[in-house]
């Protein structure tokens, strides 16, 4: 949840007479949802315009649509392109199979503007990602047993301001979804430690050699609390939050990132092998 004003399509396509150029982004879990709820007036409308892109941001390789489906994109244009947040998946192959550009663009953040909360300042909270998992009951009850003195926050109903102040004084972050995500990343770019569970899917593989990113949830669910207690003190937990975040901060620029924005929009693509 945030402030910003969303404005339907049709608001945007109803008020404006002529619409030369147009970008629509696409979550890639919408596009069925988008083509479906399409009218015939709105399909006739985006066709009419001179220079339609519509990119489809792929967040997550597991949620992109059939072939098919995709394909029912390219009759409202002949400009669809893909954006890809991992590399993992930001690769020839993919443009192969949906035969479009594809464009490494990463996920977006404000480094520009981080700063990293010293473990002095830092609260006793455990952030946890809102995705489902079978075995998320049981780990997060064994934290609790454990470490009862650790607040565990799920992440969900917040404004993102809230969430933003949540990540600086959080020691700790978990998440039960792709794992490689934003609730990895961020929170150790603002000085905490995260907790996931290595894929190849999202995963760059430099990170399979972290410790705090496990080869299994059974891994994790057998460790996590001896690794929470070990990183404890002011000394580890400094020490390893600047290797991680040393590392992510590499990966992760923001000049790296908005090269790669301008480099969209100049339409020259960047795919791995």
């Amino acid at each position: 949840m945030n402030n910003v004003n969303l404005i339907k399509l049709n608001v945007i396509l109803n008020n404006l007479f002529i619409i030369n150029d147009l970008v629509i982004h696409l979550p890639e879990c919408f596009i069925s949802d988008f083509l479906d709820n399409l009218t015939t007036k709105q399909i006739d409308k985006l066709k009419a315009v001179r220079n339609l892109q519509i990119n489809v941001m792929n967040q997550n390789n597991e949620l992109m649509p059939t072939v098919t489906v995709f394909d029912n994109l390219k009759k409202l244009t002949n400009t669809v392109t893909i954006t890809a947040a991992h590399k993992q998946y930001a690769n020839k192959k993919l443009s192969q199979k949906y035969q479009v550009p594809v464009h490494y663009l990463s996920a977006w953040f404000e480094q520009n503007s981080l700063l990293v909360e010293h473990y002095s300042k830092k609260k006793d909270i455990l952030i946890v990602s809102p995705d489902e998992h079978p075995r998320k009951t049981a780990i997060l009850n064994k934290i609790k047993y454990n470490l009862p003195h650790i607040k565990q926050v799920i992440v969900k109903g917040m404004q993102y301001d809230d969430y933003k102040l949540l990540e600086k004084q959080a020691k700790w972050s978990l998440s039960f979804g792709e794992g490689f995500d934003g609730y990895t990343i961020f929170p150790v770019l603002k000085g905490g430690i995260s907790f996931a569970v290595y894929n190849e899917t999202f995963f760059d593989s430099a990170y399979e050699k972290f410790p705090n990113f496990y080869k299994s949830y059974d891994e994790m669910e057998k460790t996590i609390v001896e690794d929470i207690m070990r990183y404890d003190n002011m000394l580890n937990y400094s020490e390893y939050n600047n290797i991680l975040r040393s590392r992510l901060e590499q990966d992760y620029s923001y000049q790296a990132y908005t090269s790669r924005v301008k480099d969209f929009y100049n339409k020259h693509y960047f795919v791995f092998e």
